[in-house]
Formats: structure tokens, C-alpha cells, sequence
């Protein structure tokens, strides 16, 4: 199957990719995971690479982090050619995000401060149990918003909006 992008899909391709990137997917992964949300349909990575200009090794390495991560999946071959699709959505993406701040950061920073508090000296001790208060609280703060993006993604966006209008109509003064 023969794919080319206008340059409005391009630009919402970088621009796709640029918001991942901030989220912490690389470029080139973000590039490819927007590619294939974009044209939903699977590609193989020669496809890919004509559609993104990267490298087969940069294709090759970023499909194997996306499917690591779950973003994307491999659906069937054509020949010798691996196929590969988007599984994730952006929500999904954000989740996965929150996630890795979680666990990944703010876990291991709080289990330090716990075990070496006392370590700290009298000066910096307060305020350190200050952060591990502070960083515990965030932890949580993400849990609830993990919570809750699980059971409301599944509402449609006029549902959304919705609820975001009746919000503010009541809380209006």
C-alpha cells in the first residue's frame, strides 16, 4: 500500500510529536507513534521511513520502545515485512506518563527521603520532611488523577464537555 501525506498531515505529524516529546517519548518515536495514529492503518517500517524520512534503524529501534511501552502492536506480516499499528491513544500516552512520574520518580525519591531522614542535618532535616510530605502528596495527587482519567476516558467529549459547562454554570456568580 502506497501512503503520502499532505503537508497539513505532516504538520500535525510534528506537531503530534512535538506534544509527546513533552511528555517524554523521544522524537522519532513520537513521529512514528503520530504516523500511525494518523493513518490508522498498518505499515510496515519501509513505509514508515518514507513517510517520517528516518533512517530503517531509527524506525527499527523506536518501534521496538513503542511496542515495549504498548503504544503501538504488531498485527500480521506481508511477506517478510512486520506490520505494525497504533494501539494507544493520547490519553493512554498521558496515562502512561503519570505513571512513569509515579512509580519511576517520585517513588524512589520518597523511599530515599523515608530511609535517610535522620541521616539529614538539623538544618536541612525540616525542611527535607517538608518535600517528603510534599512529594508524598504529589504521588497521591497523580494516583487520583490516574483514577479518574481511567474512568472517565471512556466518555465520549460531548459527555466531557458537558459536565465541564453544567460545572460552570453552577459555580457562576
Amino acid at each position: 500500500m502506497k501512503v503520502s501525506l499532505r503537508n497539513v498531515e505532516k504538520e500535525f505529524i510534528d506537531l503530534a510529536s512535538s506534544l509527546t516529546y513533552s511528555l517524554g517519548i523521544g522524537e522519532a518515536a513520537g513521529k512514528i507513534w503520530a504516523t500511525l495514529v494518523l493513518i490508522d492503518k498498518p505499515l510496515s517500517q519501509q513505509e514508515l521511513k518514507e513517510l517520517t524520512n528516518y533512517s530503517l534503524s531509527v524506525i527499527s529501534v523506536n518501534l521496538s520502545i513503542l511496542e515495549k511501552w504498548g503504544l503501538i502492536r504488531r498485527v500480521g506480516k506481508i511477506g517478510k515485512r512486520k506490520l505494525y499499528k497504533a494501539k494507544a491513544t493520547l490519553i493512554d500516552i498521558l496515562q502512561y506518563f503519570l505513571r512513569e512520574i509515579s512509580d519511576a520518580k517520585l517513588t524512589p525519591l520518597i523511599k530515599f527521603l523515608d530511609e535517610h531522614i535522620n541521616e539529614f542535618n538539623a538544618s536541612t532535616r525540616k525542611n527535607a520532611l517538608r518535600l517528603l510530605s510534599e512529594y508524598n502528596k504529589a504521588r497521591y495527587i497523580i494516583m487520583l488523577y490516574l483514577e479518574l482519567i481511567r474512568k472517565i476516558k471512556l466518555f465520549s467529549f460531548n459527555e466531557l464537555k458537558n459536565i465541564i459547562d453544567i460545572r460552570q454554570y453552577l459555580t457562576a456568580d
